[in-house]
């Protein structure tokens, strides 16, 4: 139902504010506009041709296990009845969320809009209780994972089916990312060097009676993985993530001369499009 109070906030600025039914005005939208329904997926296509999944301009250090195409893989590895959980923040919840690609009738759990770190093991759990017999794909970074470790005791008992896929890039990626582009470098509180600390992975789920495998630079595609992913049970699995992964496309902000921070609106993901390609893809903005 249109909430009113959610108008009167005073942020963000708007220039007009409705407090409407969406289903009403999208409906409105499509009786007044230029392009008909069937135009939608031919658009969609066109779009699909044009910009790749993959970002070409990410970068990967060798040794470590690119996040885009682990997480591409790991979609055509699952089945259409598994479960997907995508938590909590930072690349490990926006990668899958671009390049995973779900099947039909696939559910997938997320907690987009909110990057509630460390609640992805308690979702996993909940995936499993309310779905007996399927396969609960949880995909975290260490950072968040390490919030509710705890949980694995519950997993462990109750012997859960879920293949838990931890992102370790040793610290908060998005903290490092952001001290990075606007502190000049100044680490803080963001990684094992600075002041974080991590469990040793495979002595943790040991403790938990829970198999761990940690893979090489190869991802999904590393031979260690499929017995565990085929088993019965749980499994923890260790993607090595380079700490200085990049991760394109992506809003980018910038700080003013006034001292606040000001970023591009959402269709203006960096880095830039060539002029005509940013005009096909652009045309119904």
């Amino acid at each position: 139902y249109p909430d009113p109070t959610e108008l009167e906030k005073g942020h963000p600025d708007v220039t007009a504010a409705y407090a409407a039914d969406p289903s009403a005005v999208l409906a409105k939208v499509v009786e007044t506009a230029s392009w008909t329904p069937n135009d939608w997926p031919v658009y969609v296509q066109e779009v699909r041709e044009a910009l790749p999944v993959i970002d070409p301009e990410n970068a990967t250090s060798p040794g470590f296990a690119c996040p885009y195409r682990f997480a591409a893989r790991l979609g055509e590895l699952a089945s259409a009845d598994d479960v997907i959980v995508i938590c909590s923040s930072g690349g490990a919840n926006s990668v899958p969320m671009q390049v995973f690609p779900v099947r039909h009738g696939q559910p997938v759990i997320v907690d987009s809009g909110l990057a509630s770190m460390g609640v992805g093991l308690g979702h996993a759990i909940g995936a499993a209780f309310g779905n007996p017999g399927r396969r609960v794909l949880h995909i975290e970074g260490d950072g968040g994972f390490c919030q509710n470790l705890q949980e694995l005791a519950i997993v462990d008992v109750n012997r859960l089916p879920i293949k838990m896929f931890i992102w370790w890039n040793d610290g908060y990626g998005s903290i490092r990312t952001t001290q990075r582009n606007y502190f000049g470098g100044a680490y803080l509180g963001c990684d094992t060097q600075t002041g974080l600390g991590f469990p040793d992975w495979q002595r943790l789920f040991e403790a938990f009676h829970i198999p761990c495998t940690v893979l090489g630079a190869a991802g999904a595609d590393d031979p260690a993985m499929r017995a565990g992913f085929d088993s019965d049970g749980p499994h923890a699995f260790i993607v090595p993530i380079d700490p200085e992964q990049s991760y394109w496309p992506k809003i980018t902000s910038r700080v003013t001369e006034a001292g606040s921070m000001e970023s591009n609106p959402l269709y203006r993901m960096s880095p830039d499009l060539p002029e005509d390609i940013a005009a096909r893809v652009s045309k119904y903005l």
